[in-house]
């Protein structure tokens, strides 16, 4: 019997999953195994790219290192528990910003910090551990379209000129694109190692990688 299925399988299981198979063997879906490092570079690159290395930025990699972790925990393993950290991984860096200004606003300290990202981040595991599969990409886009009109209230329409803004944006809407291909399952190839959600991964990492160049090279020393 498989390591994996000592535990509680993915409530998509067997027919509303990835277009990905999960095989029967350690690593599960291997394409999307792999292409989950894609976030780990991403996160190691803008780290070393941003010359100030304030206790924002070392935050934010931190939660990109977790999403890259919990994306290959998540197809390593595909069980129920590692899908919902798998997600909760994405709501957790997408509120990230949200979640900082409020925490600066009221003068928490970074140990204090750690801990309400903490507490937040095991309580959106335990949604997304009782969700289907709908209601957390639901829940996904909504939080998305929250931290979009943040990012417009807090630096103004002059951001849809910045080059990293464009670059990020243009990558994540057209590997989105890939991500519902693979929902709808698309010229599905199930054991094939080219599968469309990796590259959903490949090009939201590179979305990541210049949102945060953006985000700490072009944003703040406009707000500040």
């Amino acid at each position: 019997m498989n390591f994996w299925d000592t535990f509680e399988k993915a409530s998509c299981l067997p027919y509303k999953c990835q277009c990905e198979a999960a095989l029967d063997a350690f690593i599960r879906q291997p394409s999307a195994f792999f292409s989950s490092f894609a976030y780990l570079i991403a996160a190691v690159a803008i780290f070393r790219h941003i010359r100030t290395k304030s206790t924002e930025l070392k935050l934010w990699t931190l939660v990109c290192v977790v999403m890259g972790l919990s994306s290959l925990f998540g197809h390593l393993s595909f069980i129920r528990f590692s899908l919902a950290i798998d997600f909760a991984s994405i709501v957790l860096l997408l509120s990230f910003f949200g979640l900082w200004n409020l925490l600066v606003r009221l003068r928490v300290s970074v140990v204090k910090m750690l801990l309400a990202f903490g507490i937040f981040y095991v309580g959106v595991v335990q949604m997304m551990y009782e969700f289907d599969k709908i209601t957390k990409i639901s829940t996904c886009l909504m939080i998305f379209v929250f931290s979009l009109w943040e990012i417009m209230t807090k630096a103004g329409s002059s951001v849809l000129g910045k080059r990293s803004l464009y670059i990020c944006f243009t990558s994540l809407f057209v590997s989105f694109g890939f991500f519902l291909l693979d929902e709808f399952h698309v010229n599905c190839h199930p054991h094939s190692f080219w599968q469309f959600h990796s590259l959903w991964h490949l090009g939201s990492a590179l979305a990541i990688f210049f949102y945060g160049k953006w985000r700490f090279e072009e944003i703040l020393p406009q707000i500040e």
